[in-house]
């Protein structure tokens, strides 16, 4: 009876273990992982890139996002601060709509404020897209 028991308990142990390495059930909606895998960083622009001084060694980062995409989606971006050498001196990464997504085919500004001693250049590219 015993060895019945453990031979049991063995197979429900097995099922058990096999079932949290194959999850079958999803958080997102149907086809909502899809649509998000279609839409790339290469389909969002980044437009009129500028900076202007504001005072006290800070900059102010301005520029439009454009979601090409056939769906909302959220972006992710990323801004490059240099100095004359061309050496880096700050990498921030923001969400401009924060949790909200972009709508498809819409203009998006954003805007960042930076106070990186030695600042002479930027560059603003987009790396990340998502569907929250």
């Amino acid at each position: 009876m015993r060895k019945a028991i453990i031979i049991i308990g063995a197979i429900v142990l097995g099922f058990w273990i096999s079932s949290r390495f194959t999850d079958h059930s999803s958080s997102q909606p149907a086809g909502s992982q899809e649509g998000s895998a279609s839409c790339t960083v290469s389909k969002i622009a980044v437009d009129k890139p500028q900076a202007r001084a504001q005072g006290h060694g800070y900059y102010r980062i301005t520029g439009r996002i454009t979601n090409n995409c056939d769906q909302p989606v959220s972006v992710q971006v990323t801004v490059a601060i240099y100095d004359k050498a061309d050496n880096i001196l700050a990498v921030p990464f923001f969400w401009p709509a924060g949790v909200n997504n972009i709508p498809a085919h819409t203009e998006y500004p954003f805007e960042w404020l930076d106070d990186s001693p030695g600042f002479h250049h930027f560059t603003v590219r987009v790396t990340s897209v998502e569907t929250r």
